[in-house]
């Protein structure tokens, strides 16, 4: 269950938090507000059997709402991917869309060789994003994979989003991979 933050504490969190850092908000240390017990476990389908970890917020500690859990969609889209292994190429590049905890992209990182992922979530789900790609730093840069986090807001027309995408849309990624992104009327309204 995701339960809804206090209306008491203040919205604002930085742009990215690296593990061990201050959110501006709480003024704790991220690893604080989360608890260890709601840590996920995948076990990826690689030949090492390669565990990713990821921090999960289902209290709502970060504010980061239903992109704070890790959803069955996800893992059965981790799975999925991990078996299309045709369409992975060493070096393919990945855009993950909604990526919430970040667990398919940290999947595709940590279980295929140079892959570079994009992962990308509303500005309130990267101090999460931040900490899970970090706790997998080592798995995925032994494969030398590349994971980077951005920022956007499906509903935010500013300049600053329209750059995103275009910046995106040059890019040309082999892959675009979203799951449970369309739980919000507003967002494909």
């Amino acid at each position: 269950f995701v339960r809804e933050p206090s209306k008491s504490k203040s919205s604002r969190l930085p742009s990215q938090v690296k593990g061990g850092e201050k959110t501006e908000a709480e003024g704790k240390h991220i690893d604080d507000l989360l608890d260890p017990a709601y840590t996920h476990r995948y076990e990826c389908a690689d030949k090492d059997a390669t565990e990713v970890l990821v921090a999960q917020d289902p209290l709502g500690s970060l504010r980061g709402g239903i992109g704070a859990t890790v959803w069955d969609s996800a893992l059965v889209l981790c799975r999925y991917l991990e078996h299309q292994k045709i369409c992975f190429q060493s070096g393919c590049s990945v855009l993950d869309i909604g990526s919430g905890t970040g667990i398919v992209g940290l999947v595709l990182a940590c279980s295929q060789k140079r892959c570079r992922v994009t992962l990308s979530d509303h500005p309130r789900t990267i101090p999460l994003l931040a900490k899970n790609a970090e706790m997998n730093r080592k798995i995925w840069e032994s494969k030398d994979s590349k994971v980077k986090i951005e920022a956007l807001d499906w509903c935010d027309d500013s300049p600053d989003a329209a750059a995103t995408i275009q910046k995106w849309k040059n890019e040309r990624f082999d892959i675009i991979c979203a799951s449970d992104v369309v739980i919000w009327p507003e967002l494909y309204d």
